[in-house]
């Protein structure tokens, strides 16, 4: 029967006596479920010269090295996150095999117990391992950014919204630089809901957030502070650059069209509402939050589709 190897293993073996390195590989080269690619490394310089050009999926490394140990080899491979490490040693050792899992070996191998089981075994684990580390990685990254995001939109939520205005005040303060917010929502929002429906509400939701990221700069950051109301956070911005910012949306959105089932067009404005940190100092987010919101209130009051700072 032939078996199909599943894909290239890319392995760096550190081990300065090439006797081991050659039944290692012998031992390796066994192993039917993989394609084996290998990279030897017998010295230090070896070493940093193979992890510089790196793609390495797996990493055998023997503990008595040249220069630096095996666990100082270790400690640094495990900080760097660049694959999973199994430690060899001349001498099985309990003390040599906790040390190695603490400081974040994969697996570990006395030499004196090398053979195909043995070796089938700890490879299969380690690659396991690591591939289950990477998936929890990824899944905590992802946890991350749900908490942190506007699940409609994509923008910031309310809570990773009201974290970033904290932090741009302090930074502001600091360094007395300009710091605006503006704050926005959508005119008639109801009005919308109730004669296309809510989920037409949330086309015009998302378009709305579109449109933001469109028209501010890199270093800005915008979120939805609820509902159709949104936050958009200015470093480094006087109110009159702020505004042009503001207006700038503003028009964009009341030049724009949201196709209802491809066809039926919905037009709509927003109202805008401005201020400056620098000539509010001492105020925390939620009053600086206030000011804006009043400022937003009076373009409301004077009819919509404008922006007060």
């Amino acid at each position: 029967m032939i078996i199909k190897k599943e894909k290239i293993i890319n392995i760096l073996l550190c081990d300065d006596d090439p006797v081991d390195r050659k039944l290692i590989r012998a031992y390796v080269s066994k192993l039917t479920q993989y394609n084996f690619e290998f990279t030897e490394a017998g010295e230090e310089e070896e070493i940093i010269i193979a992890l510089e050009r790196g793609g390495f999926d797996l990493i055998l490394l023997d503990i008595q090295m040249p220069g630096r140990t095996g666990l100082e080899w270790l400690a640094e491979l495990s900080k760097r996150k660049i694959a999973p490490v199994i430690i060899l040693t001349g001498h099985g050792s309990e003390m040599i095999a906790v040390d190695a899992m603490k400081n974040g070996a994969a697996d570990y191998l006395p030499k004196s117990e090398l053979n195909f089981e043995n070796l089938n075994r700890t490879v299969n684990n380690a690659l396991e391992k690591w591939a289950l580390l990477k998936k929890l990685e990824e899944y905590q990254i992802k946890l991350e950014y749900l908490a942190r995001t506007d699940e409609l939109t994509g923008l910031m939520n309310r809570r990773s919204l009201m974290e970033r205005l904290v932090e741009e005040i302090s930074r502001a303060t600091r360094y007395n630089h300009p710091l605006s917010v503006l704050i926005m929502d959508i005119d008639c929002f109801k009005k919308i809901n109730d004669v296309y429906g809510h989920l037409e509400g949330d086309k015009v939701i998302e378009d709305t957030s579109k449109m933001i990221l469109e028209s501010i700069r890199n270093i800005d950051f915008s979120g939805r502070y609820g509902g159709d109301e949104f936050v958009i956070i200015l470093p480094e911005t006087s109110l009159n650059e702020a505004r042009k910012i503001g207006e700038r949306i503003r028009s964009k959105i009341a030049h724009s069209v949201v196709f209802r089932d491809g066809d039926i067009p919905i037009k709509y404005t927003v109202s805008i509402g401005g201020v400056q940190l620098s000539d509010v100092y001492h105020l925390s987010s939620d009053e600086l939050l206030k000011k804006a919101d009043d400022a937003l209130y009076q373009a409301k009051h004077k009819g919509g589709n404008l922006i007060c700072c």
